[in-house]
């Protein structure tokens, strides 16, 4: 009876607070803008490495709809062309029915529902960048989401594939549920965008930089990392190749359109494992802390420049 009576109490509290207004908070040392407004009305806090907001102040600074199922304990959030349902004390989520695992659980706190910043943001085609104090949000423009001073939007930057290859149309499937792990079957978040290509397809480095990481990894395979030096705070990710281009080793200088790799499908298993998905590349941008942006809009900004010949 004391838990009904429980659930009752904040159901009560959290219908009124959704639609409240913005309301006095304590200080936080965070701060997030939208569009370059800052957010009111939320106090923010790190829970599992992830920033935390209120649904309703959050929702409606991204212009979207929000509604509370009391009997299902379900937050729906809908607009931008897109919905997406999240159960509170869960990490489970759905965007037009595919399914997402969130980097941290909706979560209850002070009588409101809140979920991770940049994961919302990004369902609902939001770039995200987060320099570890402000996050700021900014919507998918003619570029899919990369904004004017971007650096990958620098002119260094090429597309991974050379003039001539052949690869398939792809779409921003980044962020989209993946559920293979070493140790069984574990829903988690598609950290790249997947360009589907004939095996062997050479692959070429995006930029000049530095390759910092070479070898096998259980999820990418035969992968490698280059930080660009137009833009050293960023590591641009290859993963499930084939092989590796001449003289490329941890430490190795590599110019724009010069042959890193192959496309393949290696991965989900130990040193050879391949051929449980179709033959592809995988790439992914990370920021130096681990985490992860789209790489969705800059591939296309890039392939919609001169695409290299091999030299």
């Amino acid at each position: 009876m004391r838990r009904f009576v429980a659930l009752l109490l904040f159901s009560a509290t959290l219908l009124a607070t959704l639609a409240a207004g913005p309301r006095a908070l304590a200080h936080s040392p965070y701060r997030v803008e939208v569009e370059g407004t800052t957010l009111d009305g939320t106090h923010l806090y790190l829970r599992d490495g992830q920033l935390m907001a209120s649904a309703g102040p959050l929702a409606a600074a991204l212009g979207l709809q929000v509604r509370w199922n009391d009997t299902h304990r379900r937050l729906d959030l809908s607009g931008q062309g897109h919905w997406a349902a999240f159960w509170l004390g869960s990490r489970t989520v759905y965007r037009d029915d595919v399914h997402y695992l969130a980097p941290a659980p909706t979560s209850p706190h002070d009588g409101l529902v809140y979920v991770p910043v940049w994961f919302t943001a990004q369902l609902f085609g939001y770039h995200v960048t987060w320099d570890g104090s402000v996050m700021r949000l900014t919507r998918k423009g003619g570029t899919g989401g990369a904004v004017s001073g971007d650096p990958l939007l620098h002119p260094n930057f090429v597309f991974p594939f050379p003039a001539g290859a052949k690869y398939e149309a792809y779409r921003d499937n980044y962020g989209e549920g993946r559920s293979w792990s070493p140790g069984g079957t574990v829903l988690r978040g598609h950290e790249g965008v997947d360009i589907l290509a004939p095996k062997g397809t050479p692959l070429v480095a995006v930029a000049d930089g530095t390759v910092v990481r070479v070898g096998w990894n259980e999820f990418g395979g035969w992968r490698l990392q280059i930080r660009p030096d137009v833009a050293p705070q960023y590591r641009i990710y290859y993963a499930h190749m084939n092989g590796y281009g001449a003289n490329i080793y941890e430490g190795a200088r590599v110019r724009a359109g010069q042959v890193i790799g192959y496309v393949g499908r290696t991965g989900y298993g130990p040193p050879g494992t391949e051929g449980d998905f179709p033959t592809h590349l995988h790439l992914g941008i990370y920021q130096a802390d681990g985490s992860t942006i789209n790489p969705y809009p800059y591939l296309k900004a890039w392939e919609g420049r001169p695409l290299v010949r091999l030299w």
